[in-house]
């Protein structure tokens, strides 16, 4: 009987896709130079008919989900906020430009899908073998996962720890001063060292959990990973509370569809965090009032959400000011879907201490018009005064694909992210280094669709992240050498 349910679940999902793909493709042709509301609607649909196709394998799709409900809550939210309330829809450009925004969302919301279900098709799980190489050692499988799984541990640890003084250092200045002036002038004096190793937590969280240890082992790291993100929320960082959490429960349903005899999750704390979302959503809008210190008013949880997301959903203006502003982006700079990278190649700890590079000094006219980040470039030609002021609009990486490659580089950018979603399910259980880089790779990539696209890229291949890799490797290699050097005089002695 149960499984009769499943089957004809399964029947009424797949119609419900394939009817509203079928109406949203109806609708973009046919409306998508006449009519605004009507086009976004098929942006809506489309979005709709994607989230049924992830919840038909909601724990194999759990990372496209996730990342619907961010593309949403960025890119979306405002205009089905103002749709349900006032049944229309309008982004404050050009017609032109508006409808290029409604062409951008819609070909990355049909290229996110169709990346995604090419390799989850065609891309066959990788196997590994009982032994693996670590440099020129052959050793087993399972012992290298255990002695990696322990150092990422102690680093993590250590790391955790260490960040407590730098999030009381962090809180204090908010307290004594104010969110803005935290955001625009903060620097920290605790020591640079130190603030280094508490940095080193976050890719050793990752590769432990990468590591696939047991739930008993995993549950206090995860719940001393949420504690810390929890705890952010007290010096007004909300962005990285949000894709803390989500990481971690991505995590979790993927555990939960590897292991299936752990129960990880259950239907029943499913349902709880379904009631909480709202209640969440509410807090996160309210929250914003108390960091800037400005007056909430009435506390009502239904305004506060619909708040909630006409607040987080102005990133989609970037995608239009690419398009007014598309000429003289053009003539500043190039390839500003790779500037952030470009910069930490030329601009980080190493070529400081080494060629005594100078570091950048970010809202300065001279900054914005070098053409380096296409985040600063436009917040400049935006608004000047307000981007020397040291504010700024952040970047999309729509916005980003569209500048450099055009529409096919939305396409074909899209498609890509989508295929790095799918991925992880085939080659979790290869390398655990490799699977805690895509983890924490995961993690920046909830927020891309209001941040540049080479943060998939820079938030791994950065010196903290490295370092802590290269420590967790170098204390692995020289404990399991130790382990062989002790087994091979044991057979020398009792022979």
């Amino acid at each position: 009987m149960k499984e009769e349910n499943k089957d004809k679940l399964k029947i009424v999902m797949d119609i419900m896709q394939v009817l509203l793909t079928s109406v949203s493709i109806l609708l973009i042709i046919t409306f998508r130079e006449k009519s605004i509301t009507i086009s976004y609607m098929a942006v809506l649909l489309l979005w709709l008919a994607n989230c049924i196709f992830c919840l038909k394998k909601v724990k194999e799709r759990i990372l496209l989900l996730l990342f619907h409900g961010a593309f949403f809550a960025f890119l979306m939210g405002r205009e089905t906020v103002n749709l349900l309330q006032t049944g229309s829809v309008a982004y404050d450009f050009e017609l032109n430009i508006q409808f290029h925004i409604i062409i951008c969302l819609y070909l990355s919301l049909a290229s996110l899908a169709c990346g995604f279900k090419l390799v989850e098709k065609y891309l066959k799980e990788q196997k590994t073998k009982e032994t693996q190489h670590l440099l020129k050692l052959e050793v087993n499988r399972e012992e290298l996962r255990k002695t990696i799984r322990k150092y990422a541990k102690i680093i993590f640890c250590i790391g955790w720890i260490l960040n407590i003084f730098v999030a009381i250092e962090q809180t204090l200045y908010v307290v004594n001063h104010s969110y803005l002036e935290f955001a625009k002038s903060f620097s920290s004096q605790i020591p640079y060292i130190i603030r280094i190793i508490a940095n080193f937590r976050t890719i050793a969280f990752f590769i432990f959990l990468a590591t696939i240890p047991e739930k008993r082992v995993t549950k206090p790291i995860i719940f001393m990973y949420i504690i810390e993100a929890i705890g952010s929320l007290a010096f007004g960082d909300r962005g990285n509370c949000i894709i803390n959490i989500l990481i971690v429960i991505a995590y979790i349903v993927f555990r939960q569809w590897k292991n299936k005899e752990e129960k990880w999750i259950t239907k029943k704390q499913v349902i709880i965090i379904v009631i909480l979302i709202p209640f969440v959503l509410a807090f996160l809008s309210g929250f914003v009032y108390l960091r800037e210190g400005t007056d909430i008013g009435s506390f009502n949880i239904a305004n506060q959400i619909l708040r909630f997301f006409k607040s987080i959903g102005n990133s989609v203006n970037i995608i239009g000011h690419e398009k007014a502003y598309e000429g003289q982006l053009n003539e500043i700079g190039t390839f500003y879907t790779i500037g952030d990278l470009k910069q930490y190649l030329i601009y980080n700890p190493i070529t400081e201490k080494i060629f005594h590079v100078q570091n950048i000094t970010y809202h300065t006219e001279e900054y914005a018009l070098s053409g380096q980040s296409f985040m600063h470039t436009i917040s400049y030609l935006i608004d000047p005064t307000n981007y020397i002021e040291g504010h700024g609009y952040g970047s999309s990486y729509i916005a980003e694909l569209h500048i450099d490659f055009g529409y096919i580089g939305v396409i074909l950018g899209n498609v890509l992210i989508g295929a790095y979603m799918a991925i992880f399910y085939k080659i979790y259980n290869k390398n655990c280094i490799l699977t805690g880089c895509l983890l924490l790779s995961y993690r920046i990539m909830f927020f891309i669709p209001r941040a540049p696209v080479d943060y998939l890229i820079t938030y791994v291949l950065n010196f903290t992240a490295i370092a802590s890799i290269l420590v967790i490797t170098v204390l692995t290699i020289l404990e399991i050498k130790y382990k062989n050097y002790k087994a091979i005089k044991e057979i020398k002695n009792g022979g």
